[in-house]
């Protein structure tokens, strides 16, 4: 997609919008860019997204939907079993933070027990919601809107057959308050 990017945003690099960027609060979203841009760094990750980005992992192996490119389609699938030994391999690199007395630890080793069941689920919820439809994968995709000065990039998890979903994961919280 073509696009002019306003001499006001080149330096912040903000050449885009994201999906997620429409809900964000603007200090949030200036102090990442600035985080970014001068000091070549991230907002710090945890367990928990890591989880959640390896069940879609596995479900995209499970499904052929791995590194998926509109052009060329969906692959053959590992199967679910092989899907998930790679998925926990590729769990077995995450580092846990080590700044927050342990907690990012603790629920590194409880997601662990959960990645493949959660993966199971999702492929069959996926199949299910599906049925015999096409299902693309995770690409890039852009969307211009007239009334924003940049187009906003967003990747939709799974599409086809006119329907559209985003897989999401709830793990069980390290000490729930409880009703009593």
């Amino acid at each position: 997609m073509e696009f002019e990017v306003p001499a006001y945003r080149e330096p912040f690099g903000a050449t885009h919008l994201s999906a997620s960027s429409g809900t964000q609060p603007i200090d949030e979203y200036i102090l990442k860019l600035l985080l970014r841009k001068e000091y070549k760094m991230n907002f710090p990750f945890g367990a928990r997204p890591r989880a959640g980005q390896i069940v879609q992992e596995i479900a995209d192996h499970a499904l052929g939907l791995h590194d998926y490119s509109p052009i060329y389609g969906r692959k053959e699938g590992l199967g679910l079993p092989e899907a998930v030994r790679y998925g926990l391999t590729e769990y077995m690199n995450y580092q846990p933070r080590q700044w927050d007395d342990g907690k990012d630890l603790e629920e590194y080793d409880c997601f662990k027990e959960y990645l493949g069941e959660m993966a199971k689920h999702a492929v069959d919820g996926l199949n299910e919601y599906f049925g015999d439809g096409e299902i693309e994968g995770e690409f890039q995709r852009w969307h211009k809107d007239d009334r924003l000065d940049v187009p906003i990039m967003l990747y939709q998890d799974y599409a086809g057959d006119g329907k559209q979903i985003d897989l999401k994961c709830s793990f069980p919280l390290r000490n729930p308050v409880k009703k009593d």
